[in-house]
């Protein structure tokens, strides 16, 4: 930790993200450990209300709870309702395509959409480094998933789309609060506001729900929600130290830590071409955030 704070604030937003990667690599695990009690929404709520809770115990501890602006307070809530957009595309998604077409799109998406903003709106200029860096990611996340390029259907396509340009924004926007807010306060007004916007489409979905659930179930649940709290926090870290296209770079590698935790927990055996999309997308997020030289264009 001493490490950390010591170091420059561009190393310190690389390895918050490479955690916050590994965190959320770990959501599979955790998904898989409660699928069978709780369904897609009302695990969505329940989760949303534990991270809204944590966020804000851990921005009072802190002292870091500032007056909202009514201009920021848009953006704020903006961010909520972003998160239950790409949740519930992202939930189309994956139950519509195969696995690594949603993965591919999603990405794909996050990535493309975190440039554009960085662009447009944040005013970072690209330069040879990160146009080679976004070719690598999207030619290394082609690699890996080419294989599931069949049976591609338009509108879960566009949900897996609309999910990772959602979850792109999400990040990138915070890098117009975070200088002003802290990262708890940002992330419990983002997630309290996802929690309210969830409860009315988890009644118009009619999904079956209920409180009385294994003791195991809800420490699992706490679990999930506190390893998302904390994937969360150091995102929005991150992004503030980096720029948002570099950092949109660096959430790839959680694509690495999931086949990691695949071979050595689940006995899935990586395939050749997720090896080179692997080795592909590492080379991508090196290159711009750790002073690889290259020759500027001008």
């Amino acid at each position: 930790m001493v490490y950390l704070l010591n170091m420059t604030k561009e190393r310190r937003g690389f390895f918050e993200l490479i955690l916050a990667t590994f965190l959320f690599s770990l959501f599979g695990v955790f998904t898989r450990l409660i699928s069978d009690y709780l369904g897609v929404f009302f695990q969505l709520l329940l989760r949303t209300l534990i991270m809204a809770i944590l966020f804000s115990v851990f921005a009072w501890i802190t002292r870091n709870i500032k007056k909202i602006n009514k201009h920021d307070l848009c953006l704020l809530i903006f961010r909520g309702l972003l998160v239950v957009i790409d949740f519930s595309c992202f939930y189309i998604a994956v139950n519509h395509l195969q696995l690594g077409l949603a993965l591919f799109l999603f990405y794909a998406a996050n990535v493309i959409i975190s440039f554009l903003f960085g662009s447009m709106f944040l005013k970072e200029k690209m330069n040879t480094a990160k146009y080679i860096s976004i070719s690598l990611a999207l030619l290394g996340l082609f690699v890996m998933y080419k294989d599931s390029f069949v049976g591609v259907k338009m509108l879960p396509s566009l949900a897996a789309l609309i999910s990772g340009s959602c979850f792109g924004l999400t990040a990138s926007t915070s890098k117009k609060l975070t200088d002003k807010y802290s990262s708890w306060q940002v992330n419990f007004i983002g997630y309290l506001t996802a929690f309210l916007l969830v409860i009315p489409v988890l009644f118009i979905s009619r999904e079956s729900f209920t409180f009385n659930l294994p003791i195991l179930t809800w420490i699992e649940l706490l679990g999930f929600a506190s390893v998302g709290a904390g994937a969360f926090y150091l995102t929005l870290n991150g992004f503030n130290h980096l720029e948002a296209q570099k950092a949109s770079i660096i959430m790839l590698a959680e694509l690495i830590f999931v086949v990691l935790i695949g071979f050595l927990f689940y006995s899935e055996v990586p395939t050749l071409n997720t090896f080179l999309g692997g080795l592909l997308i590492l080379s991508a997020l090196l290159i711009p955030n750790l002073n690889i030289k290259l020759i500027k264009l001008r």
